[in-house]
């Protein structure tokens, strides 16, 4: 997919509602982690994205659904109806909304900033 086709299924409205209810799973997950398992630093900066996420989880699953698609892991065909709005076929092995609850579990600490170093 182009960079169009990317941005038009990060911005539909069937696929950010997906990525909505994921982020909030994973928030939950994350607020709920002992600060043991990453160190104090990691722990901090991925609780801050989930009190952020919980209290703005449509705004946060904009911004989600962006870096999801940026990295080619959903895989999509979209058609454009005859009305102007975009329909989306998923073409991926699973389902869309496993692939899609696993990404954003995978990318919390890209979006929360956790580098290595905050890592112990």
């Amino acid at each position: 997919m182009g960079f169009l086709e990317l941005f038009n299924l990060a911005s539909n409205s069937e696929f950010k509602k997906r990525v909505q209810i994921a982020i909030i799973k994973t928030a939950t997950a994350v607020i709920g982690e002992d600060e043991g398992l990453f160190g104090q630093a990691a722990t901090t900066k991925r609780h801050a994205l989930g009190v952020t996420v919980l209290n703005s989880p449509a705004n946060q699953a904009s911004l989600f659904a962006k870096h999801m698609v940026s990295g080619g892991n959903i895989l999509a065909e979209l058609t454009t109806n005859e009305d102007g709005s975009i329909s989306i076929t998923y073409t991926g092995t699973g389902t869309l909304d496993q692939d899609i609850e696993y990404l954003a579990s995978q990318l919390w600490n890209d979006r929360a900033g956790v580098t290595n170093v905050d890592i112990s």
